[in-house]
């Protein structure tokens, strides 16, 4: 099963509406915050995947959760955009939340930088920001689980 992780789009529709035609194989997309109106299109592009999406601190009066949980093929997701947990000054507390969830992979952003590591027995991925073309992919099967890190090439 394969994931696409983005986060962080800040109004490029662009991007997002490229990284999603490089990965119409994509049996989720998830966004990570501060791109809800990025997004809005998206099922226009890809109408068989499932969207799922959080709230960033730069979507000012969104509706959509800060924070989601998901269990996708036997491993738990916790998924939020970061600033709550304070992910600039470290993973802590976003360590803290996602255990209290029993989640093993932890999917945030907020930091624009891309992180694939293990702490304290949870798997945390940040793919980035979008808006420079940096986005990301899980892929879940029977052998296991893996992140990658993926740049769109420039045109």
């Amino acid at each position: 099963m394969k994931v696409l992780v983005m986060s962080d789009s800040h109004g490029s529709k662009d991007s997002i509406s490229n990284i999603v035609d490089n990965n119409l194989d994509a049996q989720f997309i998830i966004h990570l915050g501060d791109g809800e109106n990025d997004m809005e299109y998206v099922p226009f592009l890809n109408n068989h995947s499932e969207i799922i999406a959080v709230r960033g601190n730069c979507d000012m009066a969104s509706r959509l959760p800060i924070d989601c949980v998901r269990c996708i093929e036997g491993h738990t997701l916790y998924c939020t955009h970061g600033h709550v947990q304070r992910v600039k000054q470290g993973t802590t507390e976003l360590i803290k939340t996602a255990g209290k969830c029993n989640a093993d992979i932890v999917l945030y952003g907020h930091t624009h930088t891309p992180v694939n590591k293990c702490e304290n027995g949870l798997h945390l991925f940040n793919p980035g920001s979008a808006k420079n073309g940096s986005y990301g992919i899980i892929n879940i099967n029977d052998t296991g689980v893996t992140f990658e890190h993926m740049l769109l090439e420039a045109e």
